[in-house]
């Protein structure tokens, strides 16, 4: 079939007339032949790793047999029996190649070896090549002789399944990145994980939460500790939305008395970047990129996944029973005008 015939779409089933279905009868029986081979080749495999060399050597008589009977099987000749003389039977077969092979297998029978051992493994090398031969004449070789319009439509059918189904899942992909494109910016629950030099990682048990809003405007989200704490980094999921745009303006650390421990801004220096120190910094973003980064305006992320997040990292502070962050957020597709 040429490749259009693939993509052309027809629900009738060929018919199957007498010479088709003897080709398929004649394709499943050579198939079936092969997988028998395979599977006693295996249990040649398993005599020799197990070190029983006699068993293998007794199995192999058989599986040359079978693959005898294999190749006979394709020229419509009868099969032999395990007392027959399996190089002067496949001589009926006018192939060079395979005839090759067989005297090739022969030649590694009547090898002298210093063990039982090597000619077991010999043999069964031989009969591996000389099966994998075999097989490769019968369904490459010839593969025109099995060329069918059922295996075709089968074939057909398969292929148009197979892009149907790519197809249908690179639509709902854009359909899904198309919709959370247009769909609006709601209100969304912030997390916060503190730590400190007990913990170091973002833990459940110092997860704080609180709601923002989505606000062209700047807003506070408040984090309160259930009791004064000592902070030194901070992971904080603003939001879970794609395609959103935010901006962070300043964050501070506050005591039970409102007092604030420690601030930082994150206003952008003149060459567009939030200043940081070694001991100071914002960093480890994940499912974010850059938004806007202009000299004298505020850091500007956005998210690219429903998950995103940043780390705070700075010095240890004491006492710590709020933390504020000022922020704002609103559709990756707006602009903050200011």
């Amino acid at each position: 079939m040429t490749i259009a015939d693939y993509f052309r779409v027809s629900f009738k089933k060929p018919e199957l007339s007498e010479t088709i279905a003897q080709i398929i009868e004649k394709k499943t029986k050579l198939k079936n032949q092969i997988e028998s081979c395979y599977s006693r080749l295996e249990s040649i495999e398993i005599c020799n790793s197990n070190s029983k060399s006699a068993d293998a050597i007794i199995l192999s008589n058989y599986l040359i047999v079978d693959i005898t009977n294999l190749a006979l099987s394709f020229v419509n000749q009868p099969s032999i029996g395990i007392s027959d003389n399996w190089l002067e039977k496949i001589k009926i077969i006018s192939d060079e190649e395979i005839i090759s092979e067989f005297t090739k297998h022969n030649s590694i029978l009547t090898s002298t070896y210093e063990t039982e051992e090597e000619k077991s493994e010999k043999i069964e090398t031989s009969l591996s090549g000389l099966l994998f031969s075999v097989e490769k004449f019968i369904f490459k070789k010839n593969k025109t002789q099995f060329e069918n319009p059922v295996d075709d439509f089968k074939k057909k059918s398969t292929i148009q399944i197979v892009v149907s189904v790519i197809v249908l899942i690179l639509a709902l992909n854009a359909g899904i990145k198309q919709y959370n494109k247009l769909k609006p910016i709601k209100t969304d629950i912030a997390k916060l994980y503190f730590m400190n030099e007990e913990i170091t990682t973002p833990i459940e048990a110092n997860l704080l939460t609180a709601e923002v809003n989505p606000s062209t405007e700047w807003s506070e989200v408040h984090f309160i500790l259930p009791k004064p704490n000592e902070i030194k980094d901070i992971k904080v999921e603003l939001i879970h939305q794609v395609f959103a745009r935010f901006q962070l303006k300043e964050l501070k650390y506050l005591d039970e008395n409102k007092k604030v421990l420690k601030e930082r801004s994150f206003q952008l220096n003149n060459i567009g970047m939030v200043d940081n120190t070694e001991t100071n910094e914002i960093c480890c973003t994940e499912d974010l990129k850059p938004g806007k980064l202009a000299p004298g305006k505020y850091l500007e992320m956005e998210s690219v996944k429903s998950n995103p997040s940043f780390y705070v990292k700075m010095e240890e502070t004491k006492g710590v029973k709020e933390i504020i962050l000022t922020y704002r957020y609103i559709k990756n597709t707006k602009k903050f005008t200011d």
